[in-house]
């Protein structure tokens, strides 16, 4: 680490559209990324690289291979709370802090955000990223201010969805396969009425554990007026203390 080990890592993720060049005659690969960020305002890459030695072990390297400073608030550096890779493209990270603001950064390009949604949209820091585990360019966002936001990268001014789910959000865990399909006659359906929905599972602090349905979504590029909305259809709070994780439990084929 380039910060000489003063500032606090809040957040990292894995580059999950670059893929790793192998090297079969060396026995060694490279080529995922890691992007990560920081309590002193500042977001870093850093590249993974794996060795295998002649006795069938493996030794992995993380370099740090760049480092900028991305959030500020009244002039001091900011906690970046939250990072990640966009779905679809390798080059753009997303950071989001307790400025208020989310940033969208070409990692080719870090004197400047590409883009950049502040206090207009959020009412509170920024503290959780997570992107559509198939769609590319979705999204969603978590804020302490109580609402998840469901994004497309292409038209970023303003989201697609918007839901209060009764406390700060500090994780958001798409469901990796629950997008069902039924079918219903409507302004979100297909030529053939099917309206394919799914699910976010939220850990919303003193709002406890929280499910989302989405609608939707598969058919969002074919018709962009929705008759259904994102709502809150479950929620866990027996822990009666602060949820701060949360995620799905795979028993096989199933979740």
């Amino acid at each position: 680490s380039s910060d000489g080990g003063s500032a606090l890592c809040l957040a990292l993720a894995w580059n999950d559209s670059s893929c790793a060049e192998v090297d079969n005659t060396l026995n060694e690969y490279s080529g995922d990324q890691i992007v990560s960020s920081y309590s002193n305002g500042t977001v870093a890459l850093h590249q993974v690289e794996s060795i295998k030695s002649d006795f069938n072990d493996r030794k992995v390297g993380i370099l740090e291979t760049h480092r900028w400073n991305a959030h500020t608030m009244f002039g001091c550096p900011s906690e970046v709370w939250t990072c990640s890779f966009l779905r679809g493209d390798e080059n753009v990270v997303m950071s989001g802090a307790d400025d208020c603001s989310l940033k969208v950064w070409d990692i080719r390009r870090t004197l400047r955000p590409t883009h950049e949604i502040g206090d207009a949209e959020f009412e509170a820091g920024v503290t959780a990223i997570s992107c559509h585990p198939y769609l590319s360019h979705i999204f969603a966002v978590g804020s302490y201010d109580e609402k998840v936001r469901i994004f497309d990268h292409r038209k970023i001014d303003e989201p697609l969805w918007k839901v209060s789910v009764g406390g700060g959000v500090w994780r958001i865990k798409w469901h990796p396969s629950c997008w069902q399909v039924t079918t219903k006659k409507g302004d979100d359906s297909d030529s053939n009425g099917n309206v394919c929905s799914g699910k976010i599972l939220v850990a919303a602090m003193h709002g406890g554990c929280r499910i989302l349905d989405i609608p939707a979504l598969q058919f969002y590029e074919l018709n962009t007026t929705f008759s259904d909305d994102a709502r809150v259809v479950a929620e866990f709070t027996a822990h009666e203390s602060m949820a701060y994780g949360s995620d799905w439990l795979w028993f096989g084929p199933s979740v």
